[in-house]
């Protein structure tokens, strides 16, 4: 459903269930997401793939507060995507939405778009807060399914932070395929580079501009289904107590419209591999780690697995014991993905690693499997990337 990076040319897409939790308020400016997990869904390696293959192709101390308070239930659909609510028009009505590092735009489905299905549609005609636009807009996507509208200006909450005047697609008509999302449609949280229509403010843009958060930044927490599968954004800052140590800064690249890293060197047991000269997009839009083709060969080899016939899979043992932590190194950080999350599904016995094969060798992703296992904060302001290692 994303918006693709250079990037992202070479992969692929994803979508699992949870259920919303209670909003919770936290001392005065704090935007967070709650997410909680739904135990009866079983991860399935091409759905997770699927996710991905529907991004665009262009990409390609204490709380630290923001002015006014806000909490954003999330849906974590099972370690596959963390979904927020975010309410549009007046009076506001409720939709759940994709938060996606790796795209700009924001869009959902309009009542007379006859392929919107199973989704909460929008009806202009029911909010006095709209204004008529009519920008045309079309997203193409890497498995040729699209999604096309027009524009309108609208009141957007997100987090009890309320924007106006703010751009969002509404769409007339999409793909089969994007009946089969849990998702409503999408928040994009990259620079406003990659939105499909030029000089379009992005909320974050509109949240720092209005004066709703006092730093261009938010920090973004993915709980682990092995934990308590819970997670949060924060706009405007970030939670300290996620956090056990200090923050890293890395170096990172955003010419392409996003947050752009390059990978040090990998380490699977006592074995460490160099990193190549890849850029890898850190995205929350992707389920997967999607490596670039000579990282991906090598740590295949590593792991003792061979490509499956689909071109982009491995298998790997189901049991941890015989499965080695992956470590990724960025500048001066190290994130270790454990054994659980490197064995990524379990289809009756037969298990699928969280790492699959893009088809480039210059860009690979930096998904949810890595981004459960870290804390980050992303600067839009400076702009920057932080990690630091989990509370």
């Amino acid at each position: 459903m994303k918006k693709l990076s250079s990037l992202i040319v070479s992969v692929i897409c994803a979508t699992l269930m949870v259920h919303a939790a209670p909003m919770e308020r936290n001392k005065a400016g704090t935007v967070i997401v709650p997410i909680t997990a739904n135990p009866n869904y079983h991860r399935n390696i091409h759905t997770a793939l699927d996710r991905i293959r529907k991004k665009r192709s262009k990409w390609i101390s204490s709380n630290h507060l923001v002015k006014k308070d806000g909490i954003v239930p999330m849906i974590n659909y099972e370690n596959l995507e963390f979904i927020g609510s975010v309410y549009i028009g007046t009076p506001p009505v409720k939709y759940d939405l994709d938060f996606d590092t790796g795209s700009s735009d924001l869009w959902i489905p309009s009542t007379t778009c006859t392929t919107c299905v199973n989704k909460t549609t929008y009806n202009p005609n029911q909010s006095s807060s709209y204004v008529k636009e009519g920008k045309p807009f079309q997203l193409s996507y890497l498995d040729k399914s699209n999604s096309s509208g027009i524009t309108g200006l609208e009141t957007i909450t997100i987090g009890g932070l309320t924007i106006k005047n703010q751009r969002f697609g509404m769409v007339t008509e999409e793909s089969a395929a994007f009946s089969k999302s849990p998702d409503d449609g999408l928040l994009g949280l990259a620079f406003n580079s990659l939105s499909v229509l030029n000089d379009t403010k992005t909320p974050l843009d509109n949240m720092i501009s209005q004066g709703l958060i006092s730093k261009p930044v938010f920090g973004v927490y993915l709980g682990s289904l092995r934990k308590e599968g819970g997670g949060e954004y924060v706009f405007g800052g970030y939670n300290q107590s996620k956090i056990s140590g200090p923050l890293i800064n890395v170096n990172v690249d955003v010419k392409s419209g996003g947050y752009g890293v390059k990978l040090k060197n990998l380490n699977i047991g006592n074995t460490t591999i160099p990193g190549s000269s890849a850029e890898y997009l850190v995205d929350t839009g992707s389920t997967l780690l999607i490596l670039d083709k000579s990282t991906a060969a090598i740590v295949a080899k590593a792991y003792g697995t061979v490509l499956n016939n689909d071109g982009q899979t491995y298998n790997i043992s189901c049991d941890p014991a015989s499965v080695p932590s992956l470590s990724l190194t960025i500048d001066g950080f190290t994130a270790m993905i454990p054994s659980e999350d490197v064995i990524y599904a379990n289809d009756h016995g037969r298990c699928v690693a969280g790492f699959t094969l893009g088809s480039s060798s210059n860009y690979g992703i930096l998904g949810d499997l890595f981004l459960r296992n870290v804390y980050t904060v992303f600067d839009q302001g400076t702009p920057a990337l932080q990690f630091g290692h989990l509370a």
